[in-house]
């Protein structure tokens, strides 16, 4: 276990490569440690190979069965293969075991979301915000279903902070982007903190259920306002996503993010490029797609 949790710090440095030796070399000390066998199965996803991800998450399972991560993290297995009937299964099999826990249901109204049973995923989003009214990670998720919902109403009391739950400066800024307001939502975007590693490494390591394109969202923005800083910041953005592929990680959401920078920046090959790459290695998410106004740009691109 002091290998396990010795590899928890270079996870929070970004060096997720050597995290993966650590629990590896805990792996060969105690094969039949569950916990150990799902820490393998999440560095496999990091790096594409979802065969030996479902392998160490069914390792586990069968070691503990009543182990609800070890069904979640076979949940995320089959939805980065696209496979979402066995997906809500294991996230089912998560939820019975620990039903107070929210991060769960959430997660299943974000493969109900992947599935297009829309109605399905609010209900379960509703149950993870009145399982834990104050979870961070499910916030973005919260005003993503929000807009698929066009609950208008919703999202302007998120864009006006007159909600029971807080909301962070950008959360409220896509609210006002949702609701066509710009001027608003540069305001917004303008007071949060974002840094475009941060913001990666967020999406490698998975804690939140949903992450919208903040760093996208302000840069873009900002180039509507003709601030240089956007054009540095996509730049900047996208050398964390060369440094992540270059270890290669393998995140359809990073590669999604970094389609619509290129194609904000007008690097039109690039643009073309990334979807489809996005795609081949799990991303399947028409939902945000139909939601995203940076994906205008992106077409754009695509169709020149």
């Amino acid at each position: 276990m002091g290998l396990v949790w010795y590899g928890l710090v270079p996870v929070g440095q970004g060096n997720f490569r050597e995290a993966g030796q650590r629990n590896r070399e805990a792996l060969q000390r105690e094969p039949l440690s569950p916990i150990i066998n799902v820490n393998v199965g999440f560095d496999a996803l990091r790096y594409g190979d979802v065969a030996q991800a479902k392998t160490s998450f069914a390792a586990a399972i069968d070691i503990d069965p009543y182990f609800p991560v070890a069904h979640y993290g076979l949940a995320r297995a089959h939805a980065q293969a696209k496979e979402f009937e066995p997906a809500l299964h294991a996230i089912d099999a998560a939820i019975t075991l620990a039903p107070e826990r929210a991060y769960y249901h959430a997660r299943k109204g974000l493969l109900l979301l992947q599935a297009d049973e829309i109605e399905a995923a609010s209900r379960s989003v509703e149950e993870a915000c009145c399982k834990a009214p104050d979870n961070p990670f499910d916030a973005d998720l919260i005003i993503a279903n929000s807009m698929v919902r066009a609950d208008r109403d919703y999202l302007g009391k998120v864009a006006r902070g007159q909600t029971a739950r807080t909301y962070a400066a950008e959360q409220r800024g896509q609210a006002f982007i949702a609701l066509d307001d710009l001027p608003a939502a540069r305001e917004q975007y303008e007071q949060a903190t974002l840094d475009g590693d941060r913001e990666l490494i967020e999406l490698i390591t998975d804690d939140w259920i949903w992450r919208l394109p903040h760093v996208i969202n302000r840069a873009h923005l900002r180039l509507l306002a003709d601030n240089a800083r956007g054009r540095d910041e996509l730049e900047g953005l996208l050398a964390g996503y060369d440094h992540m592929t270059q270890q290669e990680i393998v995140n359809s959401v990073a590669s999604y993010w970094a389609a619509c920078a290129h194609s904000l920046l007008g690097h039109a090959r690039q643009a073309r490029a990334l979807p489809d790459e996005a795609r081949h290695i799990g991303w399947h998410h028409p939902w945000w797609e139909r939601q995203d106004w940076n994906v205008r740009a992106l077409a754009g691109t695509s169709a020149g």
